[in-house]
C-alpha cells in the first residue's frame, strides 16, 4: 500500500524505479528495496530488459554510473558505438576513442593499450534480427590499416550462428552488448583487471 501511495501502482513503475527511489518510501530500507527489484525483474518479458534491469541494479549497488550500462541497451547507430566507447574509456579507464565519424571506412572504436592497438566495430540490429557474418566481419577491412593486435565486433542483440561459426577462421572476437555490460560490472567489482579485459578482447572467440 505504501508503494502504491508513493506512485508505484504497476509492475512497470517498479521495474523503472531504482533502489534509491524505492528507499524514499516510508519503512523501505536497502535490503527490502533490493528484494522488491529482484522480485519484479522476474516479470520482465523482453529478454534484453531482463538482462538490463539487474545489471543496472548491480551498478547502482556498487555506487557506479548505471547510465553507462543503460546507454548500451538504449542507443542505436553511432550513439551505440559511442556508448561502447564510454564503457572502455570511462568505465574501464582504457585509452579509447570513437573514430567512426571520420569516414565510413574507419572502425568505430580504437583502443590503445601499451604498444598495442585494438579496433572495434559496433553493430546493432533492431528487433529479433541478429548480426550476420558479413556485418561482423566488416572490421577486418576497416581496421587493417591500424595493424591491430585484435579485431573486435560488439553485437546487439547477438550474432547469427554463421558469424559465430566463422570465428575460428576470421579470428574476430565477438561480444554482445549484454556481455560487455557484464564484463564492466566484473571490472567494477574487482573480479577483472584492465589487463584481463584486454586479454578477452584479444581472445579471438565468441564470448559467452
Amino acid at each position: 500500500m505504501r508503494l502504491a501511495q508513493s506512485g508505484y501502482e504497476t509492475l512497470n513503475s517498479l521495474i523503472d524505479a531504482d533502489i534509491q527511489d524505492l528507499m524514499q518510501v516510508r519503512n523501505i530500507g536497502r535490503e527490502l528495496a533490493r528484494n522488491i527489484k529482484e522480485y519484479v525483474e522476474e516479470y520482465i518479458i523482453d529478454q534484453h530488459d531482463k538482462l538490463k534491469s539487474p545489471q543496472i541494479r548491480r551498478a547502482e549497488e556498487l555506487g557506479r554510473d548505471s547510465n553507462i550500462i543503460s546507454d548500451l541497451y538504449d542507443h542505436i547507430g553511432d550513439n551505440f558505438a559511442r556508448a561502447v566507447t564510454l564503457v572502455f574509456k570511462y568505465g574501464i579507464g582504457l585509452s579509447c576513442e570513437f573514430i567512426g565519424d571520420i569516414n565510413m571506412h574507419e572502425p568505430d572504436v580504437l583502443i590503445e593499450y601499451k604498444n598495442e592497438k585494438i579496433v572495434i566495430e559496433c553493430k546493432r540490429k533492431i528487433g529479433t534480427k541478429l548480426v550476420s557474418a558479413g556485418k561482423a566481419e566488416e572490421i577486418l577491412g576497416k581496421g587493417a590499416k591500424y595493424k591491430p593486435t585484435a579485431y573486435v565486433t560488439i553485437g546487439f542483440p547477438d550474432f547469427a550462428q554463421s558469424a559465430i561459426d566463422n570465428v575460428l577462421n576470421t579470428k574476430i572476437t565477438q561480444i554482445t552488448h549484454s556481455k560487455l555490460a557484464e564484463l564492466l560490472l566484473k571490472f567494477w567489482n574487482g573480479e577483472l583487471s584492465q589487463e584481463e579485459i584486454i586479454g578477452i578482447l584479444k581472445s579471438k572467440k565468441y564470448i559467452t
